[in-house]
């Protein structure tokens, strides 16, 4: 499965075990509304997921967090759409900010959080799923 942390700037994207209860990040896109959909191509092809799964905040009341969602939903129907797979939205509480604690302790650059992010919210799906 293919795991994605969407954004209104990058797209995160992971790649999951279910036998292995894993994942890892693959990379990153750029998202300009429409997203990079020939980057996205170079995820999906090569791997040829059976499931795609994008992260989902928590709604909140504010505006923003209500564009924010409409965003996501919007990325997941149009992925859909593209690749004929189901799409999983799964809550992303946090993901952001538990990879950027994690890099942060590594030294690592902060372009790996959005990737690692995506590989978090498709470890909290194979969780739920177990």
């Amino acid at each position: 499965m293919l795991g994605f942390d969407y954004g209104t700037r990058r797209i995160g994207v992971a790649l999951g075990h279910r036998q292995l209860g894993s994942a890892r990040p693959l990379g990153v896109v750029t998202n300009r509304n429409p997203p990079d959909w020939a980057s996205l191509d170079g995820f999906v092809t090569p791997w040829q997921p059976h499931v795609l799964v994008v992260g989902l905040p928590p709604l909140a009341s504010s505006i923003s967090s209500r564009r924010v969602h409409h965003g996501i939903r919007r990325f997941a129907a149009a992925l859909q759409q593209r690749y004929h797979l189901s799409v999983i939205l799964v809550d992303e509480h946090l993901s952001s900010w538990a990879v950027r604690q994690e890099l942060r302790q590594l030294g690592t650059v902060r372009h790996h959080v959005d990737a690692g992010a995506a590989a978090c919210i498709v470890e909290t799906y194979l969780h739920q799923q177990a």
